[in-house]
């Protein structure tokens, strides 16, 4: 499997084993509606490489609020596709 670069850690608090833990991420597709247009763009999502529960990453949900603003202020696609 392919590396992810995020840009996020590589080690966070998993709320489910109590520990610190390495992350795996993933990505996805994913469309929104934004000021009435539909946007396409590249969600990433955090997992706990021990349990597989979904890691919160502080940041992760600001990024991707910015980058729907930037394709939609460009009129193009997720250059993370």
């Amino acid at each position: 499997m392919k590396k992810l670069k995020t840009g996020f850690p590589k080690r966070n608090f998993c709320y489910h084993c109590q520990k610190n833990r390495k992350i795996n991420y993933t990505r996805q597709i994913n469309h929104t509606e934004y000021r009435g247009k539909d946007i396409e763009f590249v969600e990433f999502q955090a997992w706990c490489s021990y349990c597989g529960w979904p890691i919160y990453i502080p940041g992760m949900w600001d990024a991707e609020l910015e980058r729907i603003k930037r394709i939609y202020n460009e009129g193009g696609v997720d250059e993370n596709e």
